[in-house]
């Protein structure tokens, strides 16, 4: 491999072209994202961020949970 990360647990994606056709449609910004993400609205109160925890919570327990490193290159480049 390129940068000698094979024996790491780096491997190649499965369904690469279906993941990557959705992550163009859905993914807008270049960026470091966790997933799954939890938004927390300015101003939230108490209860409502104890309400986002709890979705948050039973998400990641329910899985997938990952990291996505994303630069979207424009088709023209």
């Amino acid at each position: 491999m390129v940068l000698s990360l094979g024996g790491v647990g780096i491997r190649s994606l499965p369904g690469e072209d279906t993941v990557v056709a959705s992550m163009r449609a859905a993914v807008r910004e270049p960026g470091f994202y966790l997933f799954p993400g939890m938004e927390t609205p300015p101003g939230a109160g108490s209860e409502q961020k104890q309400a986002i925890q709890r979705q948050w919570e039973d998400k990641y327990r329910k899985g997938p949970r990952g990291v996505l490193i994303y630069h979207h290159l424009s088709p023209d480049r």
